[in-house]
């Protein structure tokens, strides 16, 4: 999944760029990356400590964590 920044606000979770989708990324654009998650159906969202050396922060995974498990919880 491919995260880019926008200015977007559902209910209390602010999301400041926010393109998903799926694409190629090559070393130059994860090296870039703030933060990098991966997603699964099974495992849910995972975030990625470190990659070719880089550590990464996991705040907005946390963040993206808890917004979903709260709309989850809000559709039973």
């Amino acid at each position: 999944m491919l995260v880019k920044q926008t200015e977007e606000q559902k209910g209390d979770f602010r999301v400041k760029n926010i393109f998903s989708g799926k694409a190629l990324l090559g070393v130059k654009e994860l090296l870039e990356a703030d933060e990098i998650l991966l997603t699964t159906a099974v495992r849910g969202i995972q975030w990625v400590r470190e990659y070719e050396g880089k550590v990464y922060g996991n705040k907005k995974a946390v963040e993206l964590t808890a917004f979903l498990n709260q709309e989850l919880s809000l559709a039973d």
